[in-house]
């Protein structure tokens, strides 16, 4: 008998394509602990083609409910990066059942799909991905863009999104005026100002020194205290040994699925700025 693996999320409220799928089927899995799952993998296997063919993922059974906070390593080749794409509804399964709040990513239009992925997910990425040429504010409210959110309400929204990061001070400050740790907050609060169910976040102390780097896991730990669901890629083991639960891949399978407890969180090895991460 296969059992279930659980890594948490948020069902989706505002739904891009009208309604939820069906109801799952009598004796298909749900979250264990009775949590709506935002992310429920069945059976997905992912496969690149060649040549020579690819496969990057498979047999996996992974459930994320709403509110876990869950790092998922493994060596380079494992799957992350796979793993990140499909959750994020980047790309699509080539085998087996991916849901995202509770739709069946197979069954969705790429519009559709498109949709789900920018009301209930936000990225925060190891580089950042700011724009120069605009402040931080007008970078938040990028979040918000192909949201049809008016422009004052854009304004609001995003001031209030660096305020939650500690960052209103220099909401009116360019990237180019900020610190590697300001810019990571600035990101941060741009993947939050649309409230998604799920934040995924790719290796997001990775360009940052281990006090800014400190900082950043430090405000995920109380982002996630205040409710929200935090998938996190690291490469780095004392991150991943101080979240509250752990998925290790490997040769694109889980291999193991460690539940701590609470975060205890300690200082992200360092790593020079613009030094890549092989995953």
């Amino acid at each position: 008998m296969r059992l279930r693996k659980v890594v948490t999320a948020e069902v989706a409220t505002d739904d891009p394509t009208g309604g939820a799928d069906e109801a799952r089927p009598v004796g298909a899995p749900a979250a264990v602990d009775d949590r709506p799952a935002v992310i429920d993998l069945a059976g997905v296997g992912k496969e690149y083609p060649g040549p020579p063919r690819t496969r990057a993922l498979q047999d996996i059974d992974l459930v994320v409910p709403r509110g876990d906070f869950v790092a998922v390593v493994g060596p380079s080749g494992s799957g992350k990066s796979t793993l990140l794409n499909l959750v994020g509804a980047l790309d699509r399964p080539t085998e087996g059942t991916l849901r995202i709040a509770g739709h069946d990513v197979a069954r969705l239009a790429d519009v559709d799909l498109a949709g789900l992925r920018g009301r209930q997910i936000g990225f925060v990425f190891q580089s950042f991905n700011l724009l120069d040429g605009v402040d931080a504010t007008e970078n938040v409210a990028l979040g918000l863009l192909y949201g049809g959110v008016p422009r004052r309400q854009r304004r609001a929204r995003s001031l209030d999104a660096l305020d939650r990061v500690g960052l209103a001070e220099r909401a009116r400050h360019r990237p180019t005026h900020l610190s590697g740790g300001e810019r990571q907050r600035v990101a941060i609060a741009r993947a939050l100002v649309h409230e998604p169910s799920l934040l995924l976040a790719d290796e997001p102390t990775g360009n940052l020194d281990s006090r800014n780097g400190a900082a950043i896991l430090e405000l995920f730990e109380r982002l996630h205290g205040e409710g929200s669901t935090i998938v996190l890629i690291t490469h780095d083991p004392g991150i991943a040994a101080g979240l509250p639960r752990c998925v290790t891949l490997r040769d694109g399978r889980v291999e193991r699925d460690d539940q701590r407890g609470p975060a205890r969180l300690a200082a992200p090895a360092a790593v020079p700025t613009g030094a890549g991460v092989d995953r």
